[in-house]
């Protein structure tokens, strides 16, 4: 492959990094600017809590049906419509700021930032490269996009505080939402190319809503769905380390801040890629991420030996070894399905029925961890290092699951 043709192609990855941030900053623009969200659409805390529900609702009813419409369409127009959709609602909610129209535009939300999009945009991913190359893909993909939320998060903040008013500060944040999303699309229509998409020699067959069936009966598809389940799992229970840091070893909040935000951008940014390059240099995914898995379980292990006494060094190096682990498997759990050979021209809609239990955690895991809290207080904390190096232990039965299918059907 030329050096041309190699950088356009992560150039690709780069620009569809940039819409995968931009299209989610406007469901979880509460978790930045809650407060103005509150004045500006006259809401209360409970209705801010709706908009999210709804949001997920729609999510989940989307992602079989979305998955299929993934895989029967040109990913690269669903994606370039979905970005476009999603920077129109930016703008209009910046236009017309209230609660009924919040409700809409949350709802339309969920059509266009998952339905067709996630698997279109997953299977975008894929469809760049050949097998030797899927760990780089999906992991410079991850990391693209914790710099572009870093970026993105900067630049907003910079426009909202500007303005005097919160509600003025919060409108021109959502232009720039927009209009990021707006540039976005135009990029990807001159950047990503389909017809050289890589197929691996596969004959495509007319994907029929029967197919559905066909996805909920392979092997592979559960087998990419519990990678998932396992790696997000885990990446989503350790942000509960930063208060952690605070509660129990004593670290000063701004300190444990500092920390927080390199676990959540700076470790994504580097290590994502790391577990793409060692999984496409071994050819072998599962197991890499079996590997990390181990170590992953190892290094969460060692926090049961910490301590307010233990010095603020080891406990960082601890921490910040766990963030690597974490997000080198996290930067490859979607290249299994190459190792497992999903078919590609069904691989949309094995997305969508992957992604439901993928991403369930989020639906009862934190609730889960705030009980313990509540309950056990600092010893809370154990309870969630037990449950993480659990799934831990998920993650390594389902690589040698992999492995076994992978030779079965060598």
């Amino acid at each position: 492959m030329s050096q041309k043709s190699n950088l356009k192609k992560y150039v690709a990855v780069f620009v569809l990094s940039m819409i995968s941030s931009s299209l989610y900053l406007l469901p979880y623009v509460k978790y930045v600017f809650y407060d103005a969200l509150l004045v500006g659409l006259n809401a209360t805390n409970a209705q801010l809590g709706e908009l999210l529900s709804v949001y997920a609702i729609v999510c989940a009813i989307g992602y079989i049906p979305g998955g299929w419409v993934a895989d029967r369409f040109s990913a690269k127009k669903i994606i370039i419509i979905s970005t476009l959709v999603t920077g129109a609602l930016n703008i209009i909610l910046a236009f017309v700021m209230n609660f009924q129209m919040a409700m809409v535009i949350w709802a339309l939300l969920g059509l266009s930032t998952s339905f067709a999009y996630w698997g279109a945009s997953i299977k975008a991913i894929r469809m760049l490269g050949d097998s030797s190359e899927q760990g780089r893909l999906y992991g410079f993909f991850q990391s693209f996009e914790g710099l572009m939320n870093t970026v993105s998060a900067f630049v907003a903040m910079g426009i909202f505080t500007y303005f005097a008013s919160q509600v003025a500060g919060l409108k021109y944040t959502l232009i720039f939402y927009g209009f990021m999303c707006l540039l976005a699309a135009v990029l990807l229509y001159f950047v990503y190319d389909e017809k050289n998409s890589v197929d691996d020699g596969e004959e495509e067959d007319k994907i029929e809503l029967k197919d559905i069936g066909r996805v909920l009966k392979m092997p592979q598809t559960w087998i990419l769905a519990f990678t998932l389940f396992s790696i997000y799992a885990v990446y989503s229970g350790s942000t509960l380390l930063t208060p952690y840091l605070t509660d129990v070893i004593g670290i000063s909040v701004g300190a444990a801040s500092i920390i927080a935000i390199f676990r959540t951008y700076i470790a994504r940014f580097l290590f994502c890629p790391v577990g793409g390059f060692i999984s496409d240099k071994t050819g072998q995914v599962a197991k890499t991420i079996l590997a990390v898995a181990i170590l992953s379980g190892i290094s969460i292990a060692c926090f049961f030996l910490i301590s307010g006494s233990t010095p603020v060094a080891l406990v960082l190096t601890v921490v910040m070894v766990s963030a690597a682990l974490i997000y080198m498997n996290y930067g490859i759990m979607w290249s299994i399905s190459e190792e497992v050979k999903i078919p590609r021209h069904l691989y949309g809609t094995a997305v969508g029925v992957a992604s439901i239990i993928g991403y369930l955690p989020d639906s009862f895991m934190h609730t889960i961890f705030g009980n313990w809290l509540d309950q056990y207080g600092a010893d809370g904390y154990q309870y969630i290092f037990m449950f993480l190096i659990g799934l831990c232990v998920i993650s390594v039965i389902t690589c040698v699951i992999a492995m076994q299918f992978k030779r079965k059907n060598a």
